[in-house]
């Protein structure tokens, strides 16, 4: 009796073993219900999307880990692609009854198939064909999912300047003349350093909008003496600006690591100067503060790496096109004799007649627009932010 149970046992346990392998040779089918369905690289929510399925789509399973489904995309006549899928957005589909004629000349035929296109010597996984509808053939890659991005970065900025530099050049020039100082000329305001923040809203898949903020600094020092003399007689120059651009922004993903954008901005700018110059023991400096807003462009492409699901690094280059006119403020003048004059006004631009006959540049807060004999020229004067950028940093999603 014990003998007769151990032999159905066995047969049982046989039974039941050949009917897994059975079930684990023929694959099986998923139908996605949902309107678009994801096609990851790992089961990971996080990893990379490969494909994109629309609803209706049929895909063939061999196997599952987890939440997630291992399904075969053909791509090209010998290629085959694996991918997984979420549970949450197929259901499967139970194998319909056909008559043992039908199923077996149906496997006879694939199997055919399969010899001539897979040669015999790659593994037998990648063998199995998977012929998809053409809806997935046809199927658009999509960059990237629906998310919210703030958008944090900082990097260095090389503007024109305008009639802030030539102010600082002209002062420079011309006491250098006056004064016999040799050495070299006044450097320019060029670079300025530039820090943001920008957060941006999906208006489709590869389409977002967004509004952001930068913080823009830069001053350049330039000084020269003149050893010979005792005191020494020197000069020095100091322009400066801040700006506060505010933008709207447009950006486009044509790949998942590559984007262009555009938008406008509204600048809030100040420009600050500090002149000053020793003639033996005689010293005199003005020192200016004037603030005006105006418009602006820009345009910018970039490249992102995503380090996580939820975090990508990104670098970009960006165009600017800014002039703003219109500044008012405050200059302050004073020596070394204890003299101290305060003017309210507009900056202006002009040019100056030296006694030389030569025209010098000049950047002064005034009360008035000039009008002296010495002086041509005269406008309000102009900062010019045009010019480039490259910029870094991170790309929070969510």
């Amino acid at each position: 009796m014990k003998r007769i149970i151990f032999i159905f046992a066995l047969w049982l346990g046989l039974s039941f073993l050949l009917l897994s392998l059975d079930a684990q040779k023929f694959p099986f089918k998923l139908e996605v219900v949902t309107e678009q369905a994801n096609i990851r690289e790992n089961p990971d929510i996080g990893s990379t999307i490969i494909r994109q399925v629309s609803r209706g789509t049929i895909l063939e399973s061999t196997k599952k880990d987890g939440e997630w489904y291992l399904v075969r995309i053909k791509v090209e006549e010998d290629r085959l692609l694996l991918g997984y899928v979420h549970e949450s957005l197929v259901v499967r589909i139970e194998h319909e009854e056909e008559e043992p004629e039908l199923i077996e000349e149906k496997e006879t035929v694939e199997v055919k198939e399969e010899k001539e296109e897979i040669p015999e010597e790659e593994p037998m996984e990648e063998k199995i064909q998977l012929i998809p509808p053409p809806s997935l053939i046809s199927a658009p890659e999509k960059p990237t999912e629906k998310r919210f991005m703030l958008s944090i970065f900082g990097g260095g900025n090389f503007i024109s300047g305008g009639d802030l530099n030539k102010g600082a050049e002209g002062f420079s020039e011309f006491y250098r003349d006056q004064l016999q100082i040799g050495g070299e000329e006044a450097k320019s305001l060029h670079l300025v350093y530039v820090f943001g923040a920008e957060l941006s809203i999906p208006l489709s898949s590869q389409f977002f909008l967004g509004i952001g903020a930068d913080y823009f600094r830069g001053r350049k020092e330039s000084s020269a003496e003149q050893p010979e003399t005792s005191p020494q007689n020197s000069y020095m120059t100091r322009p400066e600006i801040q700006a506060l651009p505010l933008r709207i922004i447009f950006a486009y993903y044509p790949a998942p690591f590559l984007f262009l954008k555009g938008g406008v901005e509204y600048y809030f700018a100040e420009i600050s100067y500090l002149y000053r110059f020793r003639e033996g023991h005689y010293w005199k400096e003005w020192e200016g503060n004037a603030n005006s807003q105006g418009f602006g462009f820009q345009a910018a492409l970039g490249v992102e790496w995503n380090l996580t699901s939820h975090l990508s690094f990104f670098v970009e280059a960006i165009g600017r096109y800014a002039r703003i006119r219109g500044f008012e403020g405050e200059d302050i003048s004073s020596d070394s004799e204890g003299l101290v004059y305060t003017e309210e006004g507009t900056l202006y631009s002009f040019q100056v007649i030296g006694s030389n006959q030569k025209t010098y540049s000049q950047l002064f807060i005034r009360q008035k627009k000039p009008v002296e004999a010495w002086v041509t020229e005269a406008q309000e004067a102009q900062l010019n932010l045009s010019g480039a950028a490259l910029s870094a940093g991170f790309r929070i999603k969510f």
